[in-house]
């Protein structure tokens, strides 16, 4: 918990400072493989700011400075390779459930979801189903259609089934 927090610190830290490139290189008790696995989350985590409705920078100098590369000290090895990808991956789809958290009510109704579901899914490879509004009424789901009923558009619910990559 203690790395996260350090990890998390030295990104944020990296921005501030307009510093693009940063490097980790630990003297520690945990394994290698263990204080990769968390600064590769988390630096991915750290990085993330959403600025899609702030008013552009006028100056380059006021932009935000997103990481660019990360040095891990380290000798390069299939393991560790694959666990930093696996971690980029989980990084970069929280990153992207936190831009739909915070886009505008207006541009997440239950359609345009399903929508941007669809197309997350369908990139993944994952299997997704859309449950209309008749389709919920024909599975006695009355309480999310009686919330729905004031909204203008109508519920939908997306299941999505991942089975680990098969």
């Amino acid at each position: 918990d203690k790395l996260r927090k350090l990890t998390g610190s030295l990104i944020k830290a990296a921005k501030g400072k307009k510093i693009d490139n940063t490097g980790f290189v630990f003297k520690s008790k945990l394994k290698e493989k263990d204080w990769v696995e968390v600064v590769s989350e988390i630096s991915g985590l750290a990085d993330y700011s959403f600025s899609k409705y702030k008013s552009k920078p006028k100056k380059k100098t006021e932009q935000e400075t997103k990481i660019q590369r990360i040095f891990l000290g380290t000798k390069k090895t299939i393991e560790l390779e694959k666990i930093v990808k696996e971690k980029i991956i989980i990084s970069e789809n929280v990153n992207l459930v936190r831009n739909l958290v915070n886009e505008n009510a207006k541009d997440k109704n239950p359609l345009l979801f399903a929508k941007k579901t669809k197309e997350i899914c369908i990139k993944a490879k994952i299997k997704f189903n859309v449950i209309d509004s008749k389709q919920l009424e024909k599975m006695h789901a009355g309480l999310i259609l009686a919330v729905g009923r004031g909204a203008e558009e109508q519920p939908r619910i997306v299941v999505m089934q991942y089975n680990g990559g098969k």
